[in-house]
């Protein structure tokens, strides 16, 4: 309605100045899903194990099947139905609406996401501290509180994933490194904590990542187009030097580029609006860059074996990442105290969800899917939080655990994993059907040796 009335009225007051719309975007708000622990889930839980039932009743009988999945599955009928109830009414709203996909979560994970979910979650509950915040309200039961939470925990909550994440980039730089897409998405959200972020620590760690940003920018410019290889770079922001997605801030700073191409010119907007200012050395580098060719080396990420130097763990088990670890413990605990605060407070104000969960979704920002040393983790990430049908854990843990049937039959191991819970040759069928449904079956490192023997053919 609001929409309409304005479009019928051209030189009425812009929306954003509407009582009624700032209302709307704020029940919008509070009803939003910040992050991935939160209760509500797109998948429809009851029906998790429907392809583990299929099987194991085609090969084990209507009998032993059923009692092989019940020893698994835990759930009462009432807490089924309401999850059920729950689920079908958002996924019907997506097929009415024909927005999202059933069964779907949102991607929280690459590195753009991860701060733009945060950073939003931050303000929202620093703006409204004392407002009750409730993902899908409107999809539950009249009354429930699942999942409410006030304000300030909302400030809580995405202040550490937001440090987690700044702290991050001022130490490795950027996973999505030059993106001449993406690096409009972070500088959003860090414009955003500049700005209005009432925690020094935020807004001046925010500051000097936008800092580090326009230096990949400005140095890597030719009249105005970023041109460096990048990471995560997609046609549509690198067809030509035009279509970068930061041209209009590009020509903001520097006027370099003669005119302004975003039709909806939002960035550039945010960035002539924000009380960002650029260090007169960036500007310095963009009007005058070398006159003749130059060699820039950098680097971005850091590798598995750099990592426990770090306090970024992994799934995978080794002699190495431990040595490592311990033999940097104390100088992460003298000179990085960051690296634990901030871990602990992700362990504080999240459900379910703390350190382990965090570099789960860490490795899964550098596209590290599903590799030997992450596996397990994510797997973890994917059943704990219901990703079964979103993005890349839709496609990949089906490949690993075929490979993984494979080895396992090849080691002749399939009654050896079931065997112990009926015993007898049955075992031996039974364990192979189950080897390519469930997870659990496989032992870590014949799961890690699937996934490792995997990655040669996807890399």
């Amino acid at each position: 309605m609001l929409l309409e009335e304005s479009a019928a009225h051209p030189r009425s007051a812009a929306l954003t100045f509407s009582m009624l719309f700032e209302e709307a975007l704020r029940q919008g708000i509070r009803s939003f899903k910040f992050w991935m622990d939160e209760p509500l889930r797109a998948k429809n839980e009851p029906k998790t194990g429907l392809a583990s039932k299929i099987a194991l009743e085609l090969v084990a009988g209507p009998i032993v099947g059923p009692y092989l999945v019940s020893e698994k599955d835990s759930k009462g009928p009432a807490d089924e139905q309401r999850t059920w109830n729950r689920n079908k009414a958002i996924n019907e709203a997506r097929s009415d609406t024909g927005k999202g996909h059933p069964e779907e979560e949102m991607e929280y994970w690459s590195e753009n996401h991860y701060i733009m979910f945060a950073s939003s979650e931050y303000l929202a509950g620093q703006l409204w501290e004392h407002d009750d915040f409730q993902p899908g309200k409107e999809f539950l039961e009249p009354g429930s509180t699942s999942g409410v939470l006030k304000g300030i925990r909302r400030k809580e909550r995405g202040r550490a994933r937001v440090l987690k994440w700044l702290n991050n980039r001022l130490q490795f730089g950027w996973m999505e490194f030059n993106s001449s897409g993406y690096y409009r998405e972070h500088l959003w959200s860090l414009l955003n904590l500049a700005d209005f972020a009432l925690d020094a620590e935020v807004r001046e760690k925010a500051t000097l990542v936008i800092d580090l940003l326009l230096f990949d920018v400005v140095r890597f410019l030719h009249r105005g187009a970023m041109g460096a290889p990048g990471g995560r770079s997609q046609f549509a922001s690198r067809a030509s030097g035009w279509d970068n997605r930061l041209g209009d801030v590009v020509e903001i700073m520097l006027g370099t580029r003669g005119l302004f191409l975003d039709g909806d010119g939002q960035i550039g907007s945010v960035f002539a609006t924000s009380r960002y200012h650029v260090p007169d050395v960036l500007l310095q580098i963009g009007v005058f860059p070398p006159s003749s060719p130059f060699v820039d080396r950098s680097r971005v990420s850091i590798t598995f074996e750099e990592a426990p130097r770090h306090g970024i763990g992994y799934s995978m088990e080794s002699e190495q990442k431990d040595s490592t670890r311990e033999g940097y413990a104390a100088k992460v605990r003298r000179f990085s105290p960051f690296v634990d605060a901030v871990n602990r407070e992700i362990a504080r104000t999240h459900e379910v969800y703390g350190q382990t969960e965090d570099d789960a979704v860490f490795w899964l920002a550098t596209s590290a899917f599903f590799l030997k040393q992450t596996v397990r983790d994510q797997l973890s990430l994917r059943d704990k939080f219901g990703l079964e049908e979103t993005g890349v854990f839709k496609k990949l843990p089906g490949l690993i655990k075929t490979v993984g049937g494979l080895l396992k039959a090849s080691r002749g191991a399939i009654g050896a994993a079931i065997g112990g819970v009926i015993g007898g040759a049955p075992g031996a069928v039974i364990g192979g059907a189950l080897g390519f449904f469930e997870d659990d079956i496989f032992g870590a490192d014949l799961l890690e040796q699937a996934a490792d023997d995997l990655s040669v053919l996807l890399e």
